[in-house]
């Protein structure tokens, strides 16, 4: 008798379980930082103030 049970208890677990969803992983674009095009200009001033490159 507690054999049978044991099995109907596994079996309605085993029937519980929830359908696995799929995970897909997009690759996000490289968004670019907002102070790269104000860091090159002020950059490109100094080296030019004081003779750099």
């Amino acid at each position: 008798m507690k054999k049978i049970l044991i099995i109907l208890a596994v079996t309605s677990l085993i029937g519980c379980t929830t359908p696995k969803a799929s995970h897909t992983t997009f690759k996000r674009e490289y968004k670019e930082n907002r102070f790269t095009k104000q860091f090159q200009e002020a950059d490109s001033m100094f080296n030019q103030k004081y003779l750099l490159k």
